[in-house]
């Protein structure tokens, strides 16, 4: 797999590239990089010309202060980073920060998005566990700061990952190997990229934005997500004219908890575009 850095906008981003083929670009989500979409780019690699960024404040890419961080600036990017890398056309794959960026993508530039594909989407940005307190309204850069984002994160969102471990004990496994799997990701963030990162998501909503969205498009819904409710997926597969839902009894990360059939899925849903 090769890796790359390129400049966008003056932002360093870094990616990697395999495969050759049609072109399908991932989508991480929050506190996360595109290393995590290293075993479906090799499953799709023989077929595909698979890309995986690194997003702004995330991973190995650059983090700017605070007031960079919104939804907007995401998407604006990664289209940016396609046309630089000359990708024309492309199949979307993003999971959940991911997917809100996906779906936006998708509505924002048609042209772009040949069929999308979202797993376990942020689409409302609202988000199931809760949140410090004021951290919509936290400003990182004068204002006051959590100098631990993601242990103030951790502790809020104890209770709740707490009953889905006791409900639903093997996704609840399932879902810790993945994050102990990827903690190098997690200790990348700054304060400001990981409390701007989660901010992006509460003050942004692509509901009105769905019906606008004219790809193919599947959305894999985890019915034990203790992270993002299945009901955000749900509303997007409604809401998106040409659209699929599937839901798997998995958590948030289905991608790892149920690996043979999220690329089951994913690779039957792209070959239809053929």
């Amino acid at each position: 797999m090769q890796s790359d850095t390129i400049c966008i906008w003056n932002l360093n981003l870094c990616y990697r590239t395999l495969g050759d083929g049609p072109d399908v670009l991932f989508v991480h989500g929050w506190a996360s990089s595109g290393r995590m979409w290293g075993a479906a780019m090799q499953a799709l690699a023989d077929r595909y010309r698979c890309w995986a960024v690194d997003l702004v404040g995330f991973g190995d890419s650059d983090k700017p202060r605070n007031g960079w961080y919104a939804l907007p600036n995401y998407t604006a990017t990664l289209r940016q980073f396609a046309e630089v890398v000359g990708v024309r056309q492309a199949h979307v794959v993003g999971h959940s920060m991911g997917g809100m960026i996906a779906l936006d993508l998708a509505a924002s530039y048609p042209w772009l998005v040949r069929r999308l594909a979202v797993i376990n989407p942020v689409v409302t940005g609202r988000i199931q566990f809760p949140l410090p307190p004021r951290l919509d309204t936290l400003d990182a850069v004068s204002g006051p700061r959590y100098p631990l984002p993601l242990l103030a994160l951790a502790r809020h969102a104890w209770p709740a990952a707490a009953r889905f471990a006791a409900r639903h004990p093997a996704s609840a496994w399932a879902s810790a190997r993945s994050l102990v799997g990827r903690w190098g990701d997690w200790a990348k963030p700054t304060a400001d990229s990981a409390l701007g990162g989660i901010r992006a998501i509460l003050n942004y909503d692509t509901t009105p934005l769905l019906p606008q969205i004219a790809s193919p498009t599947l959305v894999m819904v985890g019915e034990h997500d203790p992270t993002i409710s299945p009901g955000e997926g749900r509303l997007a597969a409604d809401r998106i004219p040409n659209s699929r839902l599937e839901v798997l009894p998995a958590g948030h990360h289905i991608a790892d908890e149920m690996p043979r059939e999220f690329l089951a899925l994913l690779s039957e849903f792209l070959a239809a575009a053929d």
